[in-house]
């Protein structure tokens, strides 16, 4: 008896997941305008800090006149590099650009992301300095730092980000604990290719949904800055 009851405990359990991802799924479709892919198309890779991860595309679709996915990728713990255990959750908004740009950059929270990189990388040597406010802000990695110099000089955009910053997070204290945390609340923002991508900590949720609907204009005009379209 106890094992049947333990059993239909059990089922209610994965039901309830079940029902929790799906109605998750409908608040992010409903605010980013997209449709739910009926089978989530599965891709692995490595971060830029070199753990691996698994994609899950659930959601498909159009923004800003450009062809948009919603992405769930698993990052495998850093705290057991050699095993087959993906612990973190990440969000990914993937904007498909019409042309490549022509430097690549990468703007993470100026938080803890960037101290576990130093730790596994080492010295990071693709870090590219913009000026003190903005680096307390964000850590800037490029394989043109020229370029990179000269897009996150543009006033309007350099503004929105420091100010998409603030709303996100608040004024968090430049300490530490401050980075720690906005390494969490924050997303980063990645251009590549014919690629743009913003990634939020976190499992696909109405509040994710809305901080990457938020990000999407930016994450635009920071890929058309750089020479994509």
């Amino acid at each position: 008896m106890g094992f049947v009851i333990g059993l239909l405990a059990f089922g209610a359990a994965l039901w309830l997941l079940y029902w929790v991802k799906q109605r998750d799924l409908t608040h992010c479709r409903e605010v980013l305008g997209l449709t739910q892919i009926s089978s989530a198309v599965q891709e692995r890779g490595s971060t830029p800090e070199g753990f691996a991860f698994v994609d899950y595309a659930v959601l498909q679709g159009s923004m800003l006149g450009r062809s948009a996915r919603l992405v769930h990728r698993m990052v495998r713990s850093p705290l057991a590099p050699r095993r087959q255990r993906y612990g973190s959750n990440f969000t990914v908004l993937v904007l498909t650009l019409e042309h490549p740009v022509s430097a690549s950059l990468r703007l993470q929270p100026a938080g803890m992301l960037g101290v576990v990189e130093t730790l596994v990388r080492g010295a990071v040597t693709d870090r590219v300095p913009i000026d003190t406010t903005f680096d307390q802000a964000y850590s800037v990695y490029s394989d043109h730092p020229a370029a990179a110099m000269a897009i996150l000089a543009m006033q309007p955009l350099r503004e929105r980000l420091l100010a998409f910053r603030s709303r996100m997070a608040g004024e968090l204290p430049n300490s530490v604990a401050g980075k720690m945390a906005s390494g969490l609340v924050l997303g980063s923002f990645h251009v590549e290719g014919k690629v743009a991508r913003y990634l939020a900590f976190g499992s696909p949720t109405k509040a994710t949904a809305e901080q990457l609907a938020a990000a999407a204009p930016i994450l635009l005009d920071l890929a058309t800055a750089a020479g994509g379209r």
